[in-house]
């Protein structure tokens, strides 16, 4: 079965603007989250590096 569609004069260019625009935003979305999730790892890295330092100098002097 076939189906036809017809559309007004700009109606196929408002509907492909709507499109694209939409994947601009998913774009921008997927972009931020990525970037978020990167500076929660590295915001746990430099804590676990903190709490290493910590745990070295504990264990440091307690040897003594």
């Amino acid at each position: 079965m076939v189906l036809s569609i017809y559309l007004q004069n700009n109606e196929f260019e408002m509907m492909k603007t709507r499109v694209e625009n939409r994947i601009i935003k998913q774009e921008d979305e997927i972009r931020n989250y990525k970037n978020y999730i990167n500076d929660k790892i590295s915001s746990l890295e430099a804590k676990i590096s903190r709490m290493r330092r910590e745990d070295e100098r504990f264990h440091a002097h307690n040897d003594d």
